[in-house]
């Protein structure tokens, strides 16, 4: 259906609609069930944007099942329209806009909002055989530019999984804000230069909870972490894990193979961590710690 508007004058045409604003993955078919698979609606969605130059890929407050290869998102804007928490057995993400994990992406100009990437138990048994993945991750071995992060929750399998919950890669200046992690060995992990942490809620990690790394492909020389909270062991389900499974660090500043200098961390809180914070950098600046 719709209405068509024939072109004077030739023999053959229409008149094209010239779309701007978000464009809703559903509009490409996706259900949002959480048992239809939704990836090639989900990819052809963000293709088309793409070829609009970019713009903002709007998701409801529905359960996506995809499963993606890393995919280009340069120039791309998901929005979700509310962020999800953990269900009460902390087997998977509810009550919100959530993609089912891992969700790996490359590209610069990116923004994931109002978001949930559940690679939680449920989903990693169901799809994976019970193989842990990794929640959010973006970037790869080419320096890419400007990534957001704001109001997400990444949820993966366990405590003791050798996974990432958020992982920025070989990136120059992004931002990482109001996002909650939960489980896998590691929280955040931050291996670019000049990404900004602001309201950081990190729970059940057990090897660290924020970590920024300096690689040789991109040396770190400015970063900060402000208004984070690190909680080494799911206190809120204690039947899962207790204080002495966790030989962890809270905050870990380290550098591998190149420099690691002008990090700031302000109001940081930490419950559980073996070390709370650890420093292997050259130089740093320290508040209300």
């Amino acid at each position: 259906g719709g209405t068509i508007i024939e072109a004077t004058g030739v023999v053959d045409g229409r008149w094209i609609r010239n779309y701007s604003g978000a464009v809703n993955v559903k509009w490409f078919g996706a259900v949002g069930d959480g048992a239809v698979d939704d990836t090639v609606a989900f990819t052809e969605c963000i293709s088309f944007v793409q070829s609009l130059g970019g713009g903002e890929v709007k998701l409801e407050a529905k359960r996506y099942f995809v499963k993606l290869s890393t995919i280009d998102m340069t120039n791309i804007s998901i929005l979700g329209s509310k962020k999800p928490k953990p269900n009460s057995a902390d087997t998977s993400l509810e009550d919100g806009t959530v993609i089912t994990g891992p969700l790996r992406m490359n590209g610069s100009n990116i923004t994931i909002k109002n978001i949930g990437i559940d690679s939680g138990k449920n989903h990693c048994d169901a799809e994976y055989a019970g193989t842990p993945q990794e929640g959010l991750t973006a970037g790869n071995v080419s320096t890419q530019y400007n990534i957001t992060i704001d109001n997400v929750y990444s949820m993966c399998y366990a405590q003791s999984s050798a996974v990432h919950a958020v992982l920025i890669e070989n990136y120059n200046n992004g931002s990482v804000t109001n996002v909650d992690t939960l489980f896998g060995a590691a929280g955040t992990v931050l291996k670019s230069n000049g990404i900004s942490v602001n309201g950081l809620n990190a729970s059940g990690h057990s090897s660290y909870s924020l970590l920024f790394k300096s690689e040789s492909f991109l040396p770190i020389t400015t970063g900060s972490a402000v208004n984070v909270n690190i909680k080494s062991y799911r206190v809120e389900n204690p039947m899962y894990y207790t204080p002495a499974d966790f030989d962890t660090d809270g905050v870990h500043l380290i550098s591998s193979t190149s420099d690691l200098s002008g990090i700031t961390l302000s109001n940081i809180t930490t419950l559980g961590a073996k070390t709370p914070i650890y420093f292997d950098a050259l130089t740093y600046v320290i508040s209300s710690c």
